[in-house]
């Protein structure tokens, strides 16, 4: 019988969130196993952030962090006095997250501020 390794990568790659410049990414995970197996040790809080040209913030976390039942919180944010996000969403996994992505990217390039 074959052992099965977890080959964890990179969930979001610099691609997915262009033209932003990305600042953090600890969005390393298994694709083919469970969010609920890698939470305990790999879905925290502060998983990736990326910075776009007008200043907006993209940040994709954890909540609550290292708990099974989680989800992924994605945020879109402008405010430089604060975190005050203009725009949240929430998944459970990797597909969605990537498809709320590419949404708040859009709307991230467009973004003109208040």
């Amino acid at each position: 019988m074959k052992e099965v390794v977890a080959e964890k990568k990179k969930i979001l790659l610099p691609e997915d969130v262009a033209p932003a410049k990305i600042i953090f990414d600890d969005l390393i995970l298994d694709p083919a196993s469970s969010l609920e197996s890698q939470a305990e040790w790999e879905l925290k809080e502060d998983l990736f952030m990326a910075e776009f040209p007008n200043g907006c913030l993209l940040d994709v976390g954890w909540y609550p962090e290292f708990n099974p039942s989680g989800s992924f919180g994605i945020a879109l944010n402008q405010t430089v006095f604060g975190w005050n996000p203009f725009m949240r969403r929430k998944c459970r996994s990797i597909g969605k997250l990537k498809k709320i992505v590419a949404e708040l990217v859009e709307i991230a390039r467009q973004f003109r501020g208040s």
